[in-house]
């Protein structure tokens, strides 16, 4: 516990620990390739740590990649972030995660400063799958021990109609929000003249793809006005045909695209995507996981569906050992913006365990300054009851009032929690968004924390 409070401190309090941050050159397919190296100063050997980003123009400079690692640091570990050039171009590549890996691996279990050959692997978002999938590589297996997985993906299918839609299903209980509109831009860039109707539009490709990366340089939210004189401006140097398809993925701001035209693009999308790259579907190869896991997600993930870390856990094996959550701390790389100065410690509370966590993070976050919003990224998502796992939820709250796509509704706050540990007594509600009458059953933390505790 002592480790997971220091990293809490330094993630949660937004200080910056003490720590040392060097360039290091990996070999990655015969190219120099940069990484960070992080770790605190004094003694050795130390547990080692991979960190992968994900589809983002800053790489491994993401400001809350970078505080995650730092705070890690800081609990007594060495932890490396490779660079994936290919990621930082927004190319959805997934040929390039393996060698990353297995080049960053092999840095690691050859330094004297890294205790032995049991590393653990971390990734976000894209690459939260990719990390996944990897570890089945017989290379790969041999040194990582455990995965931590922050707001992946399983099925691509379902994946891409959300980023297009914004809908979203589990078990038959179907839901429609507002999608991060960075998700589909991206997938738009890299296989929209795979689609062979539009294999002719190479202008609107490219358009999409800037439109991504402006997004991505500037670090806003994406479906924020701020786009709308970029949106213009691309849109205008489209032909009139282009533009046409150009509106059901970028309209302006508080515009909304036909459904049945963002559905049927969906289609085209997905299967023009599994056409080229069959690699991005990981069903296939999830069974072949036999790594402790830790599956986290937002609640309030606009970019991926928290459904989609439900299926991750429905497609891992029971040799994975693998432990759920799902929070509204987080939303896809960033804190989420609903939480206030008490229900802040107290949802951290819930995945730690123990209740003396409200009073220090409590003390922590008003000492510098901060209130319920973050300052980065995207967001994650929650959960439901999937083979031994127990679901906690909360008494609903009529807690905000939401538009959901067409449709002006008071939306039920419910919390999910999901934990093996977790009392079989305290779970109830089998469906998304059922209620329960009980509170939330307080998380039990030594599954995450054993990942800090070892030396």
């Amino acid at each position: 516990m002592p480790r997971v409070l220091r990293f809490l401190r330094s993630f949660v309090g937004h200080s910056v620990p003490h720590v040392d941050d060097r360039r290091v050159t990996l070999i990655v397919d015969d190219a120099e390739v940069p990484a960070s190296y992080i770790r605190p100063p004094g003694r050795c050997p130390l547990p080692g740590w991979i960190v992968l980003h994900g589809i983002t123009v800053p790489g491994r400079e993401h400001p809350a990649l970078k505080r995650f690692a730092y705070a890690l640091a800081s609990t007594g570990a060495a932890v490396l972030i490779p660079e994936v050039p290919a990621w930082r171009r927004l190319e959805l590549d997934p040929s390039v995660g393996d060698a990353t890996i297995e080049a960053a691996a092999n840095h690691l279990t050859s330094s004297d400063e890294v205790a032995g050959s049991n590393l653990n692997l971390v990734g976000f978002s894209f690459g939260a799958t990719q990390a996944l999938m990897s570890a089945t590589r017989p290379k790969i297996a041999r040194s990582v021990r455990a995965i931590v997985a922050f707001g992946g993906y399983c099925d691509l299918g379902r994946t891409v109609h959300f980023m297009t839609t914004g809908e979203h299903e589990w078990k038959g209980d179907c839901r429609r929000i507002e999608p991060d509109p960075y998700g589909r831009w991206i997938v738009v860039g890299n296989y929209l003249t795979d689609v062979p109707q539009f294999a002719h539009m190479r202008e609107l490709q490219e358009a999409a793809r800037e439109l991504a990366m402006e997004a991505g340089r500037l670090g806003t939210y994406a479906a924020d006005p701020v786009y709308d004189p970029v949106k213009s401006r691309l849109r205008s140097r489209l032909p009139r045909e282009q533009q046409e398809i150009w509106d059901v993925f970028a309209p302006p701001y508080g515009i909304q695209a036909p459904l049945e035209e963002s559905r049927a693009l969906a289609v085209k999308l997905f299967e023009a995507t599994l056409r080229r790259h069959p690699g991005l579907d990981p069903k296939a190869v999830l069974r072949g996981v036999d790594q402790k896991v830790v599956l986290i997600h937002g609640h309030d993930d606009r970019l991926i569906p928290f459904t989609e870390t439900l299926r991750l856990r429905s497609h891992l094996p029971p040799e994975a050992a693998v432990t759920s959550y799902v929070t509204w701390l987080f939303a896809h790389s960033r804190e989420a913006e609903r939480l206030g100065a008490l229900e802040y410690p107290r949802e951290l509370a819930r995945i730690c365990g123990t209740p003396k966590v409200v009073r220090r993070i409590s003390t922590w976050r008003a000492s510098s300054g901060c209130s319920g919003a973050g300052s980065e990224g995207p967001a994650p998502k929650p959960a439901h009851p999937v083979r031994n796992a127990s679901v906690a939820t909360a008494t609903s709250t009529a807690r905000s009032t939401e538009q959901d796509v067409g449709a002006s509704f008071c939306r039920p706050r419910f919390k999910w929690a999901i934990t093996d540990a977790m009392p079989r007594s305290r779970s109830s509600g089998s469906e998304l968004g059922q209620e329960s009458s009980g509170s939330v059953a307080a998380l039990d933390c030594r599954s995450l924390s054993m990942y800090f505790s070892k030396k």
